[in-house]
């Protein structure tokens, strides 16, 4: 009998405790079922979407984070591309130009594939699986390596668009400047066509063919012009030191600039981002503490 008593003493406390911390006045615990949810209202899919989510928002802002440093470093490879482009190109190095930007435009997007076959076969799989299999651990350990995955993931995209977009644009240039020149001055064939044409001897026409493709560069016209030709040993190392130096320093210099200016845009972004508000903290004689919104 005492032990009756005793267990329904127990019962009736176990009630007491379970109506207090319920919250819903039941006292009834909720158990859930479903094998895919950790608390009953988040469940696998739920997970998967925020996943995906994360990644769509952290490829846009990807998209939008061009920063100064970003254009700087579009500026001096566009410079270095046009003083050390041919602009006597013939046709067949022209179209080896534009097979050889599209060869690694292919190379980098293997890159890429590989990049993200490999972070969804071994880092996004196992993840999901464990998000099933113990939904609590998902839960726990799907934010922090979603977050290294994007992370790696961004990266390896940003090295592919730039290094792709280099290429295309400068086997663009050559391919447009060639079907130009091809227009204006007319192709090597209709070239030689003419000289034969004129009674113009073979051994004479390839010497012609020769100069007329002889490469030229602004980098070479520099070199062969300004700084070469100089009869005076010491004023041309001196010109060819300061021209290398020019561009090394610039180019530095340039980046030192672009990165300051990008830091100190974001701090003032930091600053501006959000609302301002003023607060007041009160401390009482026990040393808790009470926090007032002003504004």
């Amino acid at each position: 009998m005492a032990n009756a008593i005793s267990n329904l003493f127990n019962l009736g406390t176990s009630r007491t405790i379970r109506l207090n911390t319920t919250g819903d006045g039941t006292g009834m615990r909720y158990i859930p079922l479903n094998p895919f949810t950790s608390d009953g209202t988040r469940d696998f899919w739920g997970n998967l979407g925020s996943i995906i989510t994360n990644a769509i928002s952290a490829i846009w802002g990807w998209i939008t984070s061009w920063s100064l440093t970003d254009i700087w470093s579009w500026i001096v490879g566009t410079t270095t591309f046009l003083l050390n482009f041919n602009w006597n190109e013939t046709d067949a190095q022209v179209q080896q130009q534009v097979k050889t930007a599209f060869l690694r435009c292919a190379g980098l997007l293997g890159a890429e594939t590989g990049d993200i076959l490999g972070r969804l076969a071994c880092g996004a799989l196992p993840t999901a699986t464990i998000m099933v299999i113990a939904p609590e651990m998902g839960d726990s350990i799907a934010p922090g390596i979603t977050e290294k995955l994007i992370e790696g993931a961004t990266k390896q995209m940003l090295i592919c668009a730039r290094g792709c977009t280099q290429s295309l644009l400068n086997a663009g240039a050559a391919w447009l400047y060639g079907n130009v020149k091809r227009a204006i001055v007319g192709s090597d064939a209709d070239f030689q066509k003419k000289l034969i044409a004129q009674g113009i001897p073979a051994d004479k026409i390839a010497q012609r063919l020769e100069a007329r493709n002889k490469p030229f560069t602004f980098n070479m016209w520099i070199q062969e012009h300004l700084i070469q030709n100089d009869p005076n040993a010491y004023t041309k190392l001196f010109k060819d030191q300061l021209y290398q130096q020019l561009g090394q320093s610039c180019t530095e210099s340039g980046y030192v600039v672009a990165e300051h200016i990008d830091n100190y845009i974001h701090q003032k972004n930091l600053v501006t981002g959000g609302d301002v508000h003023t607060v007041e903290v009160d401390f009482d004689d026990l040393g808790d503490a009470s926090v007032k919104l002003l504004n």
